[in-house]
């Protein structure tokens, strides 16, 4: 009865937070494909690229934080229009920021044109 316990609690784990793998595979491609289409200034690869280069070993991974991100990008990331400029910037959910910590936020330098809620 007991590993059949153990394999229960470890589904149920896996259930509410979603994988670095995924996070890095899908989260990261639709971040940078709602960048692109906001600020039309980085490609999505290029986006992509840079934020994989980032050394995250010494961080800590969220995976609720991930899921939470995951889902608030398909329903709360807007374009904004910084006006007299003629730019957008792209406002995406202040959680994704959470996903890694002890080390920089995700969506930092080099894309200036993504603001946090």
């Amino acid at each position: 009865m007991r590993p059949f316990l153990t394999i229960c609690a470890l589904l149920s784990l896996g259930a509410c937070g979603l994988s670095e793998t995924r996070f890095q595979a899908e989260v990261l491609s639709e971040f940078c494909l709602l960048n692109e289409d906001c600020t039309q200034t980085v490609d999505q690869a290029s986006c992509i690229d840079a934020l994989r280069a980032v050394d995250r070993t010494a961080c800590d991974y969220d995976p609720s934080a991930a899921k939470t991100c995951e889902q608030e990008l398909e329903t709360e990331a807007a374009c904004v229009d910084n006006g007299d400029i003629g730019t957008s910037t792209l406002d995406y959910p202040s959680v994704c920021d959470e996903v890694y910590s002890g080390c920089e936020p995700l969506y930092s330098e080099p894309y200036p044109a993504v603001v946090t809620d």
